[in-house]
């Protein structure tokens, strides 16, 4: 790759015995336009299967831009805009955006503003 490019890639495994077990894997790879400007687009996917119920899966994609000092990942302070897609299995119903308008939905769009700051 180049320079201008950096990113992360996770994968999780928890089983809390009796109670559920969680599979999540996502990415987030990072175009650094300048020193200060970043595009990012994240991916995931989380599926839950809990002990006394149906099993159920999120899935997500999220586009930011971001300003942070440095073309670097780990780049803090950070200010993003973003908009995220969210869909998840019909088990999620009512358990995902409670007492919101899309708690019985089984998509989402949430967009805003996040910071992130490191010391």
């Amino acid at each position: 790759m180049s320079d201008n490019w950096s990113g992360m890639v996770a994968a999780i495994y928890e089983d809390q015995r009796d109670v559920q077990r969680w599979y999540s894997v996502g990415a987030r790879p990072v175009y650094h336009l300048n020193e200060y400007v970043d595009l990012m687009v994240e991916v995931g996917y989380d599926r839950v299967d809990p002990d006394d119920g149906s099993a159920g899966d999120l899935t997500k994609v999220t586009f930011a831009a971001a300003l942070s000092p440095g073309m670097n990942f780990w780049a803090r302070p950070s200010l993003r805009a973003f908009v995220t897609y969210a869909s998840w299995s019909d088990e999620f119903r009512g358990r995902i955006g409670v007492d919101t308008p899309v708690e019985n939905d089984r998509d989402a769009v949430t967009f805003g503003l996040q910071t992130e700051v490191w010391w």
